[in-house]
């Protein structure tokens, strides 16, 4: 396992994208990045160099393209705990938006609910939740601060229009 901040992960797959967008790719060439990008990771998994970013207690374990436009690639970085889990994972699967403090961290996707963002903080199922869709972005300002930071990855890791107005 590597560690690296999300900066330089960031900056890594930036990398492997710019070899590829040069003109306006095509679907062919759309796919081909996307196993260029999943091979490394699942490569670097494989081979038990995993990126660890420390500062947010996650292992980066892929990335999934959901849009090109231009020179511009969206996609959603997955995810895993390093080794395991501090506390007992939520019921409903989520992505894993790593530790800060006391808690564990995710987005738990709800079938047509909105996502919620869930802090875990102990081994008797304690966790507190929070969601902006159903509560309003204006309600984050007002929220413990775990579910800003919370946000503010879920964000990052590409995952913002589930957790925005």
């Amino acid at each position: 396992m590597h560690h690296a901040t999300f900066e330089q992960v960031e900056r890594d797959a930036a990398a492997v994208l710019s070899r590829f967008l040069s003109g306006a790719p095509s679907r062919a060439l759309r796919d081909q990045m996307q196993g260029a990008i999943n091979d490394f990771y699942n490569r670097q998994e494989r081979d038990g160099n995993t990126c660890f970013v420390s500062e947010w207690g996650l292992c980066i374990t892929g990335f999934r393209i959901t849009g090109i436009e231009g020179d511009r690639v969206a996609g959603r970085w997955k995810t895993a705990w390093p080794y395991f889990a501090r506390f007992a994972q939520p019921h409903t699967p989520g992505v894993i938006l790593g530790t800060h403090g006391p808690y564990d961290l995710y987005l738990c996707e709800q079938g047509l609910l909105p996502a919620t963002l869930l802090a875990r903080y102990g081994n008797d199922g304690a966790y507190s939740t929070f969601n902006p869709k159903l509560q309003g972005m204006r309600a984050l300002a007002g929220a413990p601060e775990i579910f800003a930071i919370a946000w503010a990855r879920a964000c990052a890791l590409g995952y913002a229009d589930l957790v925005s107005d």
